[in-house]
C-alpha cells in the first residue's frame, strides 16, 4: 500500500553554461529510509548501509549542508534526500554563491575596474548553484512528523531486516545538457514572469493633462521575486518582500501627495516591481530596453502586441531621456544588530558622471533623514573588501535599468546593510515572515517616500510625509503569511494560495500569476487619473512588462525559443510530468521473488485451464 507525500521539489535549472539542481533519471530506483538527525547517525551510515543497496535519506536541517551533500554524493548509496521541516539553523543559511549575481552587476555596472565577486553573503554556499544527480524534497511539519517516525523505525529494526519502510521518489527531469539543446529539443521553458509597472505620468491618450511644469520622471523600483534552493518554498521575507511592501506603501503616501497637494511636484512618478532578478535582473533590463528602444509592432493586439509579444505597450509613451533620478528598495526587514542606531544604508556606484550625482543625492538623502521628523537615518554604505574611496552597487534593479538611464543620472540603492547582507538566510527557504521587523519596514517605507518627494519637488519634503503602518503591517501579512487574507482578497477576489513562492517561475506568453496580478491592481489603483472625456471616468496606469533573459527571443516562424547571446547564462526550467514521493513497505527480495513466483503460478494455472476449456468447446 502506497502513500503519495508531495514535498516542495528541488528542480533542474539549465544555463548557457550547463545545468543546475536536482536530476532524476527514469531508471532510478526506490530506497529504505534512513535517519540523519544526529551526528552519530551521520558518522554511522557507512555501518550501517546493506551493501549495494541505496537509501533515501531523512535529514535534519541542520545536515542539510554543501559538505554532508558532497560526502553523501561520494558515498554512493543515495537514492534522494527528504528535508525534514525545522527551525532555521542559528548560524544562518544560505544556498545562494557569497558573491550572487557577480559576473552580470560587473558587466552591467559599466566600470572595467569593476570586481566579479564581491561577498556581499558571507553565509552563502553556493549549494544552489551545483547539480545533483539524486531528487531531493523539502517536507512540511505534518509529513516530517510522518516519515521521520518511519524513519526511526527502520533504525530500531536493522537495514537488513523486512518489511522496512521505503520511499519511492518520482521526479524526472526532462531537461538536459544546456539551455540551447534543451530549448531546440522543446524539454525548457524561460524562468521568468510579468513585472509591474505604474506611472503617474499621462501616458495614455484618453488622459486629461498633466499639471503643467511636470517634464522628469523619478523611478521607484525594487525586486518581487527571490529563490531558494526549493523552488517552491521561495518565501523571500526579507530579500523581496521587504522592499515591495515599502515600495507599494510609499506609492500609497505619495498617491495621497498628488491628489491633494498637486502643485508641490515638478516631476512624475514611475513604479517599477521587477520579477525574475534573482536569475540576472531580467525583469528590470527587459523594461529598460524596451523603454530605450524604438519598438515596432509587427501584429497589435488591443492595447498590447501579439508579436513581439507586449502585455501592453504603454512604455513606449516614457522618454528615458527625462529620467531625473532611480530609488531602489531592497532587503528593508529588519535593522542591523550590530549598529548602535537603526539606519538604512544608501549604496551607490561611483565613477563617471553618474557616480558622481548618486554621490550627491546620497548626501542629500542623508542630510534629510537628519531633521527631527525623520523616521530613519540614511547613511553611506560601503563595498566589503573594497577601498572607501570606491564604492559597486550591491544585488539592484539599478543595474539592470543602466540601458535606460540618462549619462549622469543618480541613483541609489536603499537596504538595511552597510556593507555584508544582515540577513544570513538570504534566497533559502528560511527567510520567512518571522525574521520581520514591521516597524523598519514601516521607517523604510517613509523614508522612501520623503526621498521620492525630495527628488520630485522643489519644495521642504512636509513634516507630515509619513507611511501608513497599518498598511504596511496588512502588506507583510498578507504577503508573508495569509496571501487568502482581507485586503488581498478586496484588490483581487480569488486569491489563490494562502502562501505565495516567491521564485519567478516560468514565462508564459499573456499569463500573470496572483502575486504579480495583485501588485499590478494595487497600484492601478493608485495610479488613477481622470479621462479627458470624462472627469468621473479615472483611468489606471499599471502595466505588465514581459520578463525573461535578455539572451533569448522568441522565433514566431518555427514557434520555439532561441538563444541570441550566449554570454548570458540564460536560465530555463526543465519541464517534468510529476513531482511526488510514495511511501511503502518494502518486502526482502525474497518474499518479492516467492511472490513473483506465486504470481507466475497463478497466471500458467488460469492460462492453462482457460486453454484447456477452449479446446474442448471447440473439439465439442
Amino acid at each position: 500500500m502506497y502513500t503519495t507525500l508531495s514535498g516542495s521539489p528541488c528542480t533542474r535549472l539549465l544555463t548557457t553554461f550547463g545545468t543546475i539542481g536536482c536530476g532524476f533519471p527514469e531508471s532510478a530506483k526506490a530506497g529504505p529510509l534512513y535517519p540523519l538527525t544526529s551526528q552519530k547517525e551521520l558518522d554511522d551510515l557507512a555501518a550501517a548501509a546493506v551493501p549495494h543497496q541505496k537509501y533515501v535519506m531523512v535529514m535534519a536541517p541542520q545536515f542539510f549542508t554543501r559538505s554532508v551533500l558532497a560526502a553523501l554524493i561520494d558515498s554512493r548509496i543515495v537514492a534522494g534526500v527528504l528535508v525534514l521541516h525545522g527551525s532555521p539553523p542559528v548560524d544562518g543559511f544560505s544556498p545562494e554563491l557569497t558573491c550572487p549575481l557577480g559576473r552580470i552587476s560587473a558587466k552591467l555596472s559599466g566600470e572595467s575596474a569593476a570586481p566579479e565577486c564581491v561577498a556581499w553573503n558571507p553565509s552563502g554556499s553556493g549549494m544552489s548553484h551545483l547539480a545533483y544527480n539524486f531528487p531531493m524534497f523539502a517536507l512540511s511539519a505534518q509529513e516530517s512528523a510522518t516519515v521521520l517516525a518511519l524513519a526511526r523505525d527502520n533504525a530500531v529494526n536493522g537495514y537488513a531486516s523486512y518489511p522496512r519502510h521505503a520511499a519511492e521518489p518520482s521526479a524526472f527531469m526532462q531537461g538536459s545538457k544546456d539551455t540551447e539543446t534543451c530549448l531546440r529539443r522543446g524539454y525548457c521553458d524561460p524562468v521568468g514572469g510579468a513585472s509591474v509597472w505604474a506611472t503617474t505620468a499621462r501616458v495614455d491618450p484618453a488622459d486629461a493633462p498633466a499639471p503643467s511644469g511636470r517634464s522628469r520622471l523619478v523611478l521607484l523600483t525594487t525586486a518581487m521575486d527571490a529563490t531558494a534552493f526549493f523552488h517552491d518554498s521561495a518565501r523571500g521575507a526579507d530579500n523581496d518582500v521587504s522592499g515591495l511592501v515599502a515600495l507599494l506603501s510609499a506609492a500609497a503616501t505619495l498617491h495621497n501627495v498628488s491628489a491633494h497637494y498637486p502643485g508641490s511636484l515638478t516631476a512624475e512618478f514611475v513604479y517599477g516591481a521587477f520579477t525574475a532578478e534573482a536569475w540576472g535582473y531580467y525583469g528590470s533590463r527587459t523594461w529598460a530596453r524596451d523603454v530605450a528602444r524604438p519598438f515596432y509592432c509587427d501584429k497589435p493586439d488591443g492595447a498590447g502586441c501579439d508579436r513581439p509579444f507586449q502585455f501592453d505597450t504603454s512604455f513606449t509613451k516614457l522618454d528615458a531621456a527625462t529620467i531625473a533620478g532611480v530609488l531602489d528598495v531592497r532587503q528593508v526587514g529588519f535593522a542591523s544588530p550590530d549598529e548602535p542606531r537603526r539606519a538604512l544604508y544608501a549604496h551607490i556606484q561611483s565613477g563617471g558622471a553618474s557616480g558622481d550625482a548618486s554621490a550627491a543625492l546620497r548626501t542629500e538623502l542623508e542630510s534629510l533623514s537628519e531633521s527631527d521628523d525623520a523616521p530613519i537615518l540614511v547613511r553611506a554604505g560601503s563595498t566589503p573588501g573594497i577601498p572607501v574611496s570606491t564604492s559597486f552597487l550591491p544585488p539592484s534593479s539599478i543595474l539592470g535599468l543602466g540601458e535606460a538611464l540618462p549619462p549622469g543620472t543618480p541613483a541609489v540603492h536603499l537596504t538595511q546593510h552597510r556593507a555584508e547582507f544582515v540577513n544570513r538566510y538570504y534566497n533559502s527557504m528560511y527567510d520567512t515572515g518571522a525574521v520581520i521587523d514591521e516597524a523598519y519596514v514601516c521607517e523604510a517605507a517613509s523614508t522612501l517616500a520623503r526621498s521620492a518627494f525630495a527628488l520630485a519637488s522643489d519644495d521642504a519634503v512636509p513634516a507630515w510625509l509619513s507611511a501608513n503602518c497599518t498598511l504596511v503591517s496588512q502588506l507583510l501579512h498578507c504577503l508573508t503569511a495569509d496571501f487568502d487574507c482581507e485586503l488581498v482578497r478586496s484588490v483581487i477576489p480569488a486569491a489563490g494560495a494562502s502562501e505565495p513562492s516567491y521564485y519567478s517561475s516560468i514565462f508564459r506568453f499573456s499569463m500573470v500569476t496572483p502575486l504579480e496580478k495583485f501588485v499590478h491592481d494595487l497600484l492601478a489603483a493608485l495610479t488613477t487619473f481622470p479621462s479627458a472625456d470624462d472627469a468621473e471616468r479615472l483611468l489606471p496606469h499599471a502595466y505588465y512588462h514581459p520578463a525573461f533573459s535578455p539572451g533569448l527571443a522568441f522565433d514566431y516562424s518555427d514557434l520555439v525559443w532561441k538563444v541570441t547571446d550566449s554570454s548570458e547564462a540564460n536560465y530555463v526550467e526543465s519541464t517534468w510530468m510529476v513531482t511526488n514521493f510514495r511511501l511503502y513497505k518494502q518486502d526482502s527480495p525474497v518474499v518479492e521473488g516467492l511472490v513473483l513466483a506465486l504470481g507466475l503460478v497463478i497466471t500458467s494455472v488460469a492460462f492453462g485451464i482457460v486453454y484447456s476449456f477452449r479446446r474442448l468447446f471447440l473439439d465439442a
